[in-house]
């Protein structure tokens, strides 16, 4: 038991687990494929395309350690300070907000989209004050997503292979837990 690696060599263990986010999917395929075993799981998780925005802080605000995130249920938006006057901003999925659902993590478009300005505009309406910048800044990524949002935690029908997948990128804090 263990994991053969491209090279041909074998890392040997009792316990493999598969933790490999947006990857996790094609990761638990690869430990299928050749066995003699047949997938039992019922439930997939998918990547899913995001974006944060980094945008400077209201012009009145001097934020000089960063602060808990602020989820924002009225416009769609969570925000997080960070040290050096740079607020983050990113989705909490509202209605009017298009789900980017890829096919594989190699499908990712690193580029910011209209999704930053849409995000950077809703804050601006529960913070008058802040100043829309002319180009955007931030990241884009990838969350590892289930059907209903729920994490898999689970066995497989694979003996000595679990798996950590639909992580949705909320369950960092969870590794401790995890292992």
């Amino acid at each position: 038991q263990g994991v053969s690696l491209e090279d041909g060599s074998v890392v040997h263990a009792g316990i493999v687990v598969n933790a490999a986010g947006p990857h996790s999917s094609a990761v638990q395929k690869l430990a299928f494929d050749g066995s003699a075993v047949i997938d039992d799981s019922s439930i997939d998780s998918q990547p899913m395309r995001v974006e944060v925005a980094y945008i400077p802080e209201p012009p009145e605000a001097s934020i000089e350690e960063p602060l808990p995130v602020i989820g924002d249920i009225d416009v769609g938006c969570y925000y997080r300070s960070q040290k050096g006057g740079i607020l983050l901003i990113g989705s909490l999925g509202p209605e009017c907000d298009e789900l980017h659902f890829l096919t594989t993590p190699e499908d990712m478009n690193e580029a910011l989209t209209d999704q930053w300005t849409n995000q950077v505009c809703r804050a601006a309406l529960r913070m008058p004050s802040l100043r829309v910048p002319n180009s955007a800044t931030g990241v884009s990524g990838l969350y590892d997503t289930t059907p209903d949002w729920t994490p898999i935690y689970d066995r497989t029908s694979l003996g000595g292979f679990y798996t950590m997948k639909g992580t949705s990128g909320n369950q960092f804090k969870n590794a401790p837990v995890l292992g």
